[in-house]
């Protein structure tokens, strides 16, 4: 898929990756963290209790910056790695324990 934002390109493509959150990003979310648009039944997020309007914000002890970022610590993950991921939803701080 080819994006465009203002003056500048972009692909947008699946990451490759051995694991999935199981979400649907906000790929125009301009704030730090990654915004959840939406998230697909049956996956690691959904099973944990992320929710679409989440932002996510950090897995285990790293600060998410953008999708950028949380595409590439997606690449540190295998299957059945467990980590703690941390979201804000309502002005509040929620951690989740998720399972690739």
């Amino acid at each position: 898929m080819l994006l465009f934002f203002g003056s500048h390109l972009a692909y947008s493509q699946q990451p490759n990756t051995k694991v999935t959150l199981g979400i649907k990003p906000d790929y125009f979310f301009s704030g730090t963290g990654v915004h959840v648009k939406d998230i697909i039944a049956g996956k690691p997020a959904q099973k944990a209790g992320i929710i679409g309007g989440d932002v996510i914000t950090a897995f285990d002890e790293t600060k998410i910056s953008d999708i950028f970022h949380y595409r590439n610590m997606l690449n540190n993950y295998s299957p059945g790695d467990k980590i703690k991921v941390t979201v804000k939803r309502d002005k509040k701080s929620l951690s989740f324990d998720v399972k690739f």
